[in-house]
């Protein structure tokens, strides 16, 4: 037996602060390999500058690839990039790690077994000359600590970016980092209450590697289930937020007056890391039974720009009445009435949400008193299932907008709620009494599962206008399922207005929602009705609104019905002349 050593093709082991890899040589077959190692103080940027492969723009990882590892080895888990096709412009990675593995392997093999021997000098439009890549590296100092405390700055602003270290690129293991905003801070410039200084935060941008995911078997079920779990790396948001992670991440606009932001990473595999946007804004919720909501600077004008929300929660069976004793906005009466754009371009203006969005009064903007948004008697009352809220802005240069104040009442109607007995009674807010303006009720009845819901209307007088055959205006809807919105709800079982007592209705499945609106005008004493589970086999009476349809009896779905009635309610208009 005999050997020898001999300088291998390509590969090895470096050591240098910085340097070039690079691979241009033609073999039917190479695969290789180089480790890069630095202090344990510095990480590595790495930039792949170019590369051309044998299967060219084709992405072939079989024939030929380029692999750049976060690690001393080769592992799935660590891979930066994987590039399979050619490359021309230039691509930059940062390990987290003060190590990184470049591998490269092409094979002429696969792509023809009768490999002929290439000369590059003869035939240089041979698509495997020229194969290779240049990359090239440095050292990067680690960053010293992360996280800090924000607070508004001496003209009472808050607002910027947070980024994990090294954002963009893949963070670095065994982070333990702490941002503190606090808006609480006291703001000279602006006499903001300290309850209504809030920051609001908001993910733009969210990669953090999720390490664990469990499942759990159980008795009753074959199938698994997957249970979320932040076990690796994870962004903790406190008091408001939470634990998010890949698995779980945040979603929508979190908004206090103090954050605690948390990043933990474990020394595995890492992820992108996460930019977040922060602003402080002027919010105050309410939830008292009564009280006063007042501008800061009421009842002068404001020499500042500034915006702030108000929002008064209440249950979803309650209501709410707002009566606007104050009104310090006035535009010309142009503006004020006529002209939408100028509306929406005014920084001076009071604007309200809530109800139902078909309610014009209530979900407008104001940039001057008008009816109802009058002073010092007028009012609005909504339902509570979404909270009132109201936002005010100014300018800051307009001598006319003095603020606001106003009175608001929290009260119960009985508007909507949950019924889950077997039989039970649902009445219109305010019943037996007429029912108030502004009303958006959800009355959601669940029963057994084996059975279905039968509803009867007892008294029915709610608001109809001659020659209108929608119901546009006052009316009750009846849908089989659960009813989320306007968007997202079961079939439309019926929807009914007038004082003729709608006929008896039977849901679908084991829930019925009920939904009454009601607008500005004309309230009627409202409704009640009455429901109860039944079996399915025993009753197939049916209700039909539309227009047309089929009418059919299964025997198989009611094997104990002795008699069924269908009903066909249709609206008609009948007009009167001579």
């Amino acid at each position: 037996m005999s050997w020898k050593a001999v300088e291998p093709r390509c590969g090895g082991r470096i050591t240098q602060s910085s340097g070039t890899i690079t691979y241009y040589d033609v073999h039917d077959d190479d695969i290789c390999a180089w480790y890069i190692s630095v202090p344990p103080q510095y990480h590595i940027e790495l930039t792949l500058k170019s590369a051309k492969m044998a299967s060219g723009i084709s992405v072939n990882c079989t024939v030929n690839s380029l692999e750049i590892f976060d690690h001393q080895s080769a592992a799935n888990r660590t891979r930066l990039i994987e590039v399979c096709e050619n490359q021309a412009k230039p691509l930059i990675f940062r390990t987290t790690v003060p190590y990184a593995t470049v591998y490269f392997k092409t094979n002429r093999k696969l792509m023809d077994n009768d490999v002929p021997i290439l000369d590059c000098k003869k035939d240089s439009s041979n698509p495997w000359c020229g194969v290779g890549f240049v990359l090239s590296y440095k050292t990067l100092e680690l960053p010293n600590g992360c996280g800090g405390t924000i607070t508004p700055d001496e003209n009472g602003k808050m607002e910027g970016y947070i980024e994990s270290p090294g954002y963009g690129h893949s963070y670095f293991p065994n982070l333990n980092c702490q941002w503190i905003l606090n808006a609480t801070v006291e703001n000279n410039t602006l006499p903001v209450a300290e309850s209504a200084r809030k920051v609001q935060i908001e993910f733009i941008d969210f990669d953090i590697a999720t390490s664990e995911t469990k499942y759990i078997s159980t008795l009753s079920r074959i199938a698994e289930r997957v249970i979320q779990n932040c076990g690796g790396d994870f962004v903790r948001v406190s008091p408001k937020g939470g634990m998010f992670c890949n698995l779980m991440p945040p979603k929508g606009v979190y908004s206090s007056s103090y954050f605690d932001i948390k990043l933990s990473t474990d020394s595995s595999v890492g992820g992108r890391g996460f930019r977040l946007k922060y602003q402080n804004v002027c919010e105050m919720d309410f939830t008292a039974p009564n009280g006063t909501i007042s501008s800061p600077n009421y009842p002068t004008a404001s020499t500042i720009p500034f915006k702030c929300s108000y929002r008064i929660i209440a249950a979803q069976t309650q209501a709410i009445r707002v009566v606007f004793r104050s009104i310090g906005i006035k535009a010309d009466i142009n503006t004020c009435f006529y002209n939408t754009q100028k509306q929406k371009d005014s920084n001076d203006y009071i604007e309200l949400q809530g109800g139902h969005k078909s309610n014009e009064q209530i979900n407008r903007r104001y940039v001057c008193a008008r009816y109802p948004f009058v002073s010092p008697y007028g009012e609005v009352v909504a339902s509570g299932i979404v909270p009132l809220s109201i936002t005010y802005s100014t300018s800051g240069d307009s001598d006319t907008n003095t603020g606001f104040s106003f009175d608001y009442e929290i009260f119960d109607v009985g508007c909507g709620g949950l019924f889950y007995q077997q039989t039970g009674t649902i009445k219109s807010p305010n019943f037996p009494e007429r029912y108030h303006p502004h009303m958006y009720c959800i009355y959601e009845i669940i029963v057994a599962w084996d059975q279905r819901v039968r509803l009867n209307f007892d008294i029915f007088d709610v608001e109809n206008v001659a020659n209108q055959d929608d119901c546009g205006f006052d009316n009750v809807q009846v849908y089989d399922g659960v009813y989320i919105n306007e968007d997202t709800h079961g079939e439309l079982l019926g929807r009914f207005c007038g004082m003729s007592k709608p006929p008896a209705l039977l849901s679908k499945s084991n829930k019925m929602s009920v939904v009454f609106l009601s607008d500005r005008s004309v309230n009627g004493a409202g409704f009640s009705a009455n429901y109860r589970g039944v079996e399915v086999a025993d009753d197939c009476d049916q209700t039909f609104t539309n227009l047309e349809g089929i009418i059919e009896f299964n025997s198989s779905v009611h094997p104990r019905a002795t008699q069924c009635n269908y009903v066909v309610v249709v609206s008609i208009l009948v007009g009167f002349y001579g």
